[in-house]
């Protein structure tokens, strides 16, 4: 099972994941974790670590320069499906966690941050607009 696969298991069943210091990998779940995915965290503890901050380093800043503030569950999954897309541009990949936590916002109703997500993305998105691209959920957009 990849990386990636075993933090999607993980989360899945409530696993959140912080990396404390060099060499170390917190994890804590409501619930205990089923032995054999412990295991095979344990023993993928350098590759977990070494995903983590790669991936996870947007979130030492605050919002909206990076995902501090945000839940950090929600941008792991966002980041892993970046991942399993194959996302390798920054841009994209920032455009996709802003997608998938607007998404989550709206999921759970909160409209506020699911219109500042949205807000985001658009920013992002059309920063530069001799580039703009139709997207459907945009306002900004030039239309004529």
């Amino acid at each position: 099972m990849s990386v990636v696969e075993l933090l999607d298991r993980a989360q899945e069943l409530g696993a959140t994941f912080t990396v404390p210091g060099p060499g170390r990998l917190h994890v804590s779940a409501s619930d205990p974790l089923p032995n054999d995915l412990v295991r095979e965290l344990t023993d993928n503890k350098p590759e977990i670590i070494e995903y983590l901050q790669k991936h996870t380093s947007l979130m030492d800043l605050p919002w909206p320069i990076g995902y501090g503030g945000l839940p950090a569950d929600e941008v792991a999954r966002g980041e892993a499906s970046n991942d399993r897309l194959g996302v390798d541009d920054p841009v994209a990949r920032r455009l996709n966690v802003l997608m998938w936590l607007w998404s989550h916002y709206r999921d759970q109703g909160d409209v506020e941050m699911a219109s500042e997500m949205r807000q985001a993305y658009h920013e992002l998105r059309h920063a530069d607009k001799s580039l703009i691209e139709l997207c459907g959920l945009c306002e900004y957009q030039d239309r004529s």
